[in-house]
Order: C-alpha cells, then sequence, then structure tokens
C-alpha cells in the first residue's frame, strides 16, 4: 500500500482511508469503530475474515505505527454487526458520497457545502426514504381497505338477490328453472345469480331433474312434483 492516508470527518470524528495500488480503499479500523461508539477495534478486527483486514504504516506524533485497515467488504461488515444509530447513516455516507469520490478523482473531495454537515445530509436522505415508505405503505392500506369494503358490499348484494330467490320459489309454490331466475331478477341483479345459488345451496336448496327434461332449483321443504328424480 504505497498511497498516504486521506483524512475526512463524518459528525466531526476523524476517520482516515486509504487507497492502494489496485485502487482499492481501505479504511483505518479504529476510526471507523470510534464513529460507531466501539472501544475495542482489536476484538472486531478478530472477527473479521483474513482477507477483509490488512495493516498500514502510518506517521503519527508518536513517531512510525502500523494500523489496522479494512477493506470495503470488511468495512460493511463491521458497519453490519453495529447496532449503533449512526451505522446506516455513516453506510450511507460512505457508499453515496465518499466512494463515488474517490473512483471519480482518486481521493476524497466533499460533495456538499461545508455549511452543510454530513450527518444532516444522511438524515435528510433518510427522512425523505421514511416519507416515501410511509406513502407507499398508506397507499397500499387504501387499496387493500377499498378492497374489503368491495369485497363486503358484493357479499351483501349476493345475499340480498339470493334472497329474492327464495321468495320467488315460495311464490311459486316449488322450484324454478335457471330462465326463470333470470327472469326473475332482471338485468341489474342477473350478474349475481351464480353466487345466489351457491349461497342457497349451502342452505339446502338444491337442482333436480324433471323426466321432460328440466332442471329446476328447489327450496328445502318445497313438494317435488311426481317424477321428478334428485
Amino acid at each position: 500500500m504505497t498511497t498516504d492516508l486521506q483524512p475526512f470527518e463524518f459528525r466531526g470524528d476523524r476517520v482516515r482511508v486509504l487507497i492502494d495500488d489496485l485502487g482499492e480503499s481501505w479504511w483505518v479500523l479504529a476510526d471507523v469503530c470510534a464513529v460507531l461508539g466501539i472501544s475495542n477495534s482489536r476484538n472486531v478486527a478478530a472477527r473479521l475474515d483474513a482477507d477483509e483486514r490488512g495493516v498500514h504504516e502510518t506517521d503519527t506524533l508518536g513517531g512510525r505505527q502500523s494500523v489496522t485497515t479494512v477493506n470495503e467488504p470488511g468495512l460493511y461488515a463491521v458497519v453490519n454487526r453495529s447496532n449503533s444509530p449512526f451505522a446506516k447513516p455513516f453506510q450511507r455516507w460512505v457508499n453515496h458520497v465518499v466512494l463515488p469520490s474517490i473512483r471519480r478523482n482518486g481521493f476524497y473531495a466533499p460533495a456538499v457545502s461545508p455549511s452543510v454537515p454530513e450527518v444532516a445530509w444522511a438524515r435528510l436522505v433518510d427522512r425523505i426514504e421514511e416519507l416515501v415508505a410511509a406513502r407507499i405503505e398508506a397507499a397500499l392500506d387504501e387499496r387493500l381497505s377499498a378492497a374489503l369494503q368491495e369485497g363486503f358490499d358484493r357479499g351483501r348484494a349476493v345475499a340480498r338477490v339470493a334472497a329474492k330467490i327464495e321468495r320467488a320459489m315460495v311464490r311459486a309454490g316449488g322450484g324454478l328453472t335457471r330462465r326463470q331466475i333470470s327472469n326473475v331478477l332482471g338485468d341489474r341483479d342477473r350478474p349475481l345469480m351464480d353466487g345466489a345459488l351457491v349461497v342457497l345451496e349451502r342452505d339446502g336448496c338444491r337442482w333436480v331433474a324433471r323426466p321432460n327434461p328440466r332442471r329446476v332449483f328447489v327450496r328445502p321443504g318445497c313438494p317435488v312434483a311426481e317424477g321428478v328424480a334428485s
């Protein structure tokens, strides 16, 4: 790793990153842990895979020192395991601001005015996402309510048509053919006839066949004419 460490700030915390000869970014693990409120970076490093961590030599006030670094997969592993409230804003800032700048320029160049703190920008993006998600959820709830209401209204209409058919059978003193039922209902209720017949069948009504042949729909208790076979 030959590129010098590049410091930048997130919420006032310094986070150093370097770019190796292959163009891969490596992040100082202690700085990442400080952002996330993790006190022991050594334990974090021990849980990472060997290809997710590395060591870099850097100049400090105490002289030349080695620092543990993590590449992008290692960085994501650390962030994803963190319960810090800043984990998501930090990862979003890394993905949407820092890494694109590094890939374009070879170094980090802030994309927003220093007068707008990065955390405020991340929170604004998160808030927009929350509002969009809430609007989608509200739209889904509205559609579900409409579908339930439509089903309820249709059920009431089917029950009304079933009662109408049963009253017609009582007046006829026996069964009705399908054509007779259709004529009783008329154009408005005819589309609900099949559903109403299903409701009546659950209540004991049934189709019977006459010898001529002709099928009639008979309600429970109605006398069945001679020669009618069920």
